[in-house]
């Protein structure tokens, strides 16, 4: 979810404890809030004036934080500006900080910030195919993204393909079918899946993932792998699966 339309949903509560019932208070989030807004609707257009909004937002929080240390709404702000600058221990901690207040989203904001430093960790392997270590922290991240956020097809789907490049067959095959339990129509679960059974020369199986990931397929590179494992599926020759690189904008459809 973009951080704008999560941001739309952010409020304070009515009701709220005394603390957080000071006019002050809600004024300087109010105003936190509209620097995020403008960085949100000029960033595509005007990069300087959107970071200098952003970059208000961030000192607002952390003044408001220093003041006010259980405004947890700050936590949550303050955790998505530093999620849109990349900055995911930063986010990660905040968010912590804001799910334990029990603000209102902020858990799943949390999951979802775990499972972009766990694509990034994983990728940083893949560009370079050394330390294996950044697989065991990528699948850490989304085992912790789970916890917070079980209906997440998505979360399944990278976390099989991480523990898959780790030689763990059987617990990546238990998440890639949790996937589509929760989402029939995920087609990276099903591709995956399909070159998994292809790869043990199950080829039935093969042939009846490969197809559903086909018929629910998009994009133009992911269908060209598909056919070409269908390709080997037809000649009853084993393959095994392409490497993914793991995107947020697009492998994770849900």
């Amino acid at each position: 979810m973009r951080g704008y339309a999560f941001l739309q949903e952010l409020g304070i509560p009515e009701n709220t404890p005394a603390l957080h019932s000071e006019e002050d208070l809600n004024k300087r989030i109010s105003k936190i809030r509209t620097d995020l807004s403008k960085y949100y609707k000029v960033e595509n257009l005007d990069r300087q004036s959107a970071q200098t909004s952003l970059e208000k937002a961030l000192q607002g929080c952390h003044a408001l934080i220093e003041q006010y240390r259980g405004c947890g709404e700050a936590y949550l702000i303050r955790g998505v500006v530093h999620d849109e600058k990349n900055e995911w221990t930063a986010a990660i901690k905040d968010l912590r900080e804001a799910h334990a207040h029990h603000i209102p989203r902020a858990g799943e904001k949390l999951a979802q910030v775990y499972s972009k430093q766990g694509q990034h960790q994983y990728n940083q392997w893949y560009d370079t195919l050394e330390n294996p270590v950044f697989l065991e922290e990528a699948e850490n991240n989304f085992s912790k993204a789970i916890e917070l956020l079980p209906s997440r097809a998505s979360f399944y789907f990278a976390r099989g393909i991480v523990r898959d490049v780790q030689g763990q067959t059987k617990s990546a095959y238990n998440d890639l079918t949790k996937a589509l339990e929760l989402d029939p129509n995920h087609e990276p679960s099903a591709f995956a899946r399909g070159c998994m059974y292809l790869r043990h020369g199950m080829f039935r199986e093969a042939l009846k993932d490969l197809a559903h990931a086909l018929n629910h397929c998009t994009n133009a590179e992911n269908k060209k792998n598909i056919q070409e494992a269908l390709r080997y599926t037809a000649a009853g020759v084993p393959m095994n699966m392409p490497r993914i690189k793991l995107n947020l904008e697009k492998t994770y459809t849900t």
